[in-house]
């Protein structure tokens, strides 16, 4: 049996999840995937706009971000990440600490 997915499609980029772990897969002719995982998102947010679309930005616990771009409505993909990465937390019993 397959494990539960979520996938969010765009024309070059697409977010893959299953479970507790994202993968962001973007390019057309240079293709390049990132394996994220959710339990270590510390923030998600987004921002679109008419010109460039939509995008989705995942800020780890290590200082790094993941971008995926473009990505249409891109809030309603943030807002169903946060979801995913409260679950996946929960699911590990990882509490979130603000850095003080």
């Amino acid at each position: 049996m397959d494990s539960p997915s979520v996938c969010f499609r765009d024309d070059t980029d697409e977010l893959f999840s299953q479970l507790d772990a994202l993968t962001i897969r973007t390019g057309m002719v240079t293709k390049s995937s990132q394996h994220v995982e959710l339990y270590r998102v510390r923030d998600v947010s987004s921002s679109e706009s008419a010109f460039t679309g939509g995008k989705v930005s995942l800020a780890m616990q290590d200082g790094t971000v993941h971008v995926a771009q473009p990505i249409q409505r891109a809030d309603a993909v943030a807002t169903r990440i946060r979801a995913m990465v409260n679950a996946a937390k929960s699911s590990r019993n990882v509490q979130h600490r603000e850095d003080l």
